[in-house]
């Protein structure tokens, strides 16, 4: 079942006027009109009337919504527009809209929605030309191939019968995976492979590790010691899967900040200084100094923010992070995953704080920069993807944004930098016991809060130990 729902003419869509303004006055000049339909896609939920559906999906106020059948009887007549596009996730991309879909289907009009269903959202644009040529290569910037698929139709397509499909390949509803019989463990003989193996492994896999990391895990499963506590905890002497994500997680550049507290030999105007990390030397050292010794300070790398003392009953927490990477590859996941992942580090602090504010830092290159190499993202998509996550990841969810600062330079063309940054507040103590000090103990509940993810994002702890080109993998984007 395929429903398509739009804005009443006389109602308007903003989203759509928007985007009108904004193709004008960059690639698309001659644009004439631009309108957008919502699409849902539906198959296997038995009983599921397309009346319901309709019902469930559209604004009867202000939309207006159509079932689209398999084949279409109107098929040979001239439609009114120039181009259509439509857009949707690839397989394994997490669709929140569907996955929201999908619950509301059984709980809204309390259907059963097996797994074996698929449910699934598009977006479809139909544009307007002013003049007989369109370069359809500016459509390029409406999605991001890394993450979506764009289906382009002409007048002339529609004419001889092309549509839209009644769905999309997919893995499940909600873009999730389920797992399978043939989802099992995989193993690796680490302590026998040679330095040319080990690097083929590392970048199969993309666990980003150096070759003197990749020596440092070969010893470990060499070990006699360790293969013997192996044995008695009844695993064999190869790696599992498993375990080498694991470890190329924790030593990844997000993890670990290797760089950071790496040992740098600096060596300027003949003068050379051994720096034994940067973090401890720029950082930690500058943050003890300003410390007052009075309690000012609760508690500063250590937890998931920092926190310190507003007054004898109230405690603020902050945590800023980077999400370069993931916002050159998808500028609007990347920035989301950000603000919100902060936004997640300040509920998580000590026994719990609110988030009350964010703050964000962002560096692009100019946004009508004309050479862009290939392969990057045009630096307007960029600046609006990001901006648009950080409104949906922060505004959206209730957290004001209160600050922030905007730098544009050629230099960031190749990877832009988003800063974001979360405020939040606590109680100074709590059952009295210091709210800022829960260590985790055996017994403890663990919480998982939010919706389903998709297959998107896995490794993107380890890609930031990589330097972003043409080879950049598709798993990585968040």
């Amino acid at each position: 079942m395929r429903v398509e729902v739009w804005y009443r003419d006389e109602i308007g869509d903003g989203r759509a006027a928007r985007l009108l303004a904004s193709l004008r006055a960059g690639p698309l000049p001659a644009l004439a009109a631009v309108r957008i339909r919502d699409v849902y896609l539906v198959t296997g939920v038995a009983g599921l009337e397309a009346r319901r559906l309709q019902e469930l999906v559209c604004d009867r106020v202000a939309q207006e919504a159509a079932v689209v059948p398999a084949r279409d009887p109107g098929a040979g007549a001239a439609p009114d527009w120039d181009l259509l596009l439509e857009v949707a996730v690839k397989p394994g991309v997490a669709d929140p809209v569907a996955g929201t879909l999908r619950a509301a289907l059984g709980s809204v009009l309390e259907f059963v929605v097996p797994e074996s269903a698929l449910v699934q959202t598009a977006r479809q644009y139909r544009f307007s030309i002013r003049s007989e040529t369109l370069d359809h290569a500016a459509l390029g910037a409406l999605f991001n191939p890394l993450i979506q698929t764009g289906l382009v139709l002409s007048a002339d397509d529609w004419r001889r019968g092309k549509r839209p499909p009644q769905q999309y390949p997919g893995i499940d509803g909600n873009g999730a995976g389920r797992t399978t019989a043939v989802d099992r463990v995989a193993r690796f003989a680490v302590a026998g492979m040679s330095d040319r193996q080990l690097t083929d492994l590392s970048a199969q896999r993309l666990l980003a590790l150096s070759l003197s990391e990749l020596h440092a895990l070969r010893d470990y499963y060499r070990s006699p010691s360790v293969r013997e506590r192996r044995r008695a905890a009844g695993l064999d002497a190869a790696a599992t899967d498993v375990e080498l994500e694991m470890i190329a997680q924790t030593w990844s550049e997000h993890c670990k900040h290797k760089i950071f507290n790496a040992t740098i030999e600096y060596h300027e105007d003949g003068r050379s200084e051994t720096i034994r990390s940067l973090f401890d030397r720029c950082i930690r050292a500058t943050t003890h100094e300003v410390d007052p010794g009075d309690g000012f300070l609760r508690s500063v790398f250590h937890d998931n923010s920092g926190v310190i003392e507003f007054d004898a009953e109230t405690l603020l927490c902050f945590k800023a992070e980077t999400h370069n990477s993931p916002s050159a590859l998808d500028p609007y996941g990347g920035a989301v995953t950000g603000i919100v992942g902060v936004n997640r580090d300040i509920l998580g602090t000590g026994r719990g704080a609110r988030p009350i504010f964010n703050t964000n830092v962002l560096c692009f290159a100019p946004p009508r920069m004309e050479e862009v190499p290939s392969g990057l993202l045009p630096p307007r998509a960029v600046l609006e993807g990001v901006h648009r996550g950080i409104v949906d990841g922060g505004n959206q969810s209730g957290i004001p944004t209160v600050a922030g600062a905007v730098l544009f330079d050629p230099s960031f063309v190749g990877k832009p930098l988003v800063f974001c940054g979360t405020g939040g507040i606590m109680p100074a103590s709590l059952r009295g016991a210091p709210a800022w000090d829960a260590e985790p103990r055996a017994g403890d509940l663990a919480v998982m809060v939010g919706g389903r993810i998709g297959r998107d994002g896995i490794h993107g702890a380890t890609f930031s130990s990589l330097a972003l080109d043409e080879t950049s993998p598709l798993s990585a984007v968040q």
